[in-house]
Parts: C-alpha cells; sequence; structure tokens
C-alpha cells in the first residue's frame, strides 16, 4: 500500500527536499501524488446538439401532473492528468509500475452511470495511458536523500453536463 495525496510534482519535490533538511523528520517513501491539467474541448467526439436524453418524473410541486425531464447532448472533453510516484530506489519504482501499466493497452475504459435527477446516463470512460518516465535526482550529493521520480500522463475522455429542463407531458394536440 502506497500512500497518494493531490499535489503537483514539483510541490511535492519541494517537499521532500524541506524534509530532508530535518534530520528528525523525514518523509517514507514510496508515496505517489496526482495533479489534473486543464480540461480540453474534443471536438472529435461530439455528437449532434440537439440530441436529448428524456426521463419521466412524478411533479410534486405542479399538482401532481407528470413532468419529463429532458436532457441535452454531453460535451466531451479531455481531462490530462498525471501520477508521480516517489521511490528511493527502481526496484520499488518498477514494482509500481508492473502494478499499473498492464492494465493499459493502452487504455482502460470505466462504465460510469450518471444519474442527471432521474435520467440515469451509462457512458464508457476511456482512460489512456500516454506515457511512462522515470527521473533520478542523481545530482544530490552522497549526504543527500536520493529519491526517483516516476511520472505516469493519462488522459480521460470524460464529458460535461448541460442543465436538465423540466417539460410537461404533450397530452391533447389540436390537427
Amino acid at each position: 500500500k502506497v500512500p497518494l495525496e493531490y499535489a503537483k510534482k514539483q510541490h511535492y519535490i519541494r517537499k521532500m527536499e524541506a524534509q530532508a533538511s530535518k534530520p528528525d523528520v523525514t518523509l517514507t517513501l514510496p508515496r505517489m501524488s496526482f495533479s489534473m491539467g486543464g480540461p480540453a474541448y474534443d471536438a472529435t467526439r461530439q455528437v449532434n446538439p440537439l440530441n436529448r436524453y428524456r426521463g419521466a418524473r412524478n411533479g410534486t410541486n405542479t399538482g401532481g401532473a407528470d413532468i419529463v425531464m429532458q436532457h441535452f447532448a454531453t460535451i466531451p472533453y479531455n481531462f490530462p492528468f498525471e501520477l508521480n510516484v516517489y521511490v528511493k530506489n527502481v526496484e520499488d519504482g518498477l514494482q509500481i509500475m508492473e502494478q499499473i501499466v498492464p492494465w493499459f493497452t493502452p487504455e482502460f475504459s470505466l462504465t460510469v452511470k450518471d444519474t442527471i435527477s432521474t435520467i440515469e446516463i451509462l457512458n464508457d470512460i476511456p482512460i489512456i495511458l500516454e506515457g511512462v518516465s522515470e527521473d533520478d535526482n542523481a545530482e544530490s550529493g552522497f549526504d543527500d536523500n536520493r529519491f526517483i521520480t516516476w511520472t505516469f500522463q493519462f488522459e480521460a475522455k470524460g464529458y460535461f453536463y448541460k442543465p436538465t429542463q423540466d417539460t410537461a407531458i404533450i397530452k391533447k394536440a389540436f390537427i
């Protein structure tokens, strides 16, 4: 089991270097941190914006009349993030990498059940492993605490949702 926390790589390295200057307190390695990048619109996955998901619910504030909930199409975005693994030796880093990389060929799909009001939407969210790199701080001296950083770059292909709208059920049509 390896502790995981949200922190950018540079921030976490500065934190470990500051801890190294205090001989009575040090961080236990291995450790992991992750950070998110800025989401980017993905035009290649865009569907017709007039596509709708619909679901019915009983209207409590409309005198008990049924209401149709409608939700317009999702907006596709790519969410980059990275996982940083900090270890004392290469063997620990390789053992952690052996547990992560085999799940991605190069993507791993999660089926997410999104519930928006009463509408349930099933989406497959592919998470793509884009690269793995290793950085050894070998320039440190013999007295310094040495650590190695493994960086895993991922991209999740997710969605943003527009708000749902209430519409009344059409019960009569005049022709």
